[in-house]
């Protein structure tokens, strides 16, 4: 049984509009989460291989894709940002309940 979810993480979620110099503009939404460090290698689909950071599990209801930024500070003030590279959902036997997702943040 996992630990319940007492850490903030901030998302920046992508709004699919563009500012004058053609960078997305992003939207904050704080979510709380499960929040472990951990290194792990994942390799994308075009064969190159990425390196995470933290590994984070998020409630089933909130909005996350591959590319959007997270940012975590944890409690000695140290801030860790970055980039959803790989997704996992935790579900029940049958599939159709979703209780968490595990993201990965590199």
């Amino acid at each position: 049984m996992k630990p319940p979810m007492k850490q903030l993480v901030t998302l920046f979620i992508p709004t699919g509009q563009k500012d004058e110099y053609s960078r997305p503009i992003t939207t904050k939404k704080e979510s709380k989460s499960r929040v472990q460090y951990s290194t792990r290698v994942i390799k994308g689909t075009n064969g190159q291989e990425y390196q995470t950071s933290l590994e984070v599990d998020l409630p089933a209801d909130v909005y996350v894709s591959f590319g959007v930024e997270l940012e975590y500070k944890d409690p000695f003030e140290k801030v860790t940002k970055g980039q959803v590279l790989a997704m996992n959902e935790s579900t029940n036997l049958t599939g159709n309940i979703v209780y968490y997702r595990t993201v990965y943040v590199g």
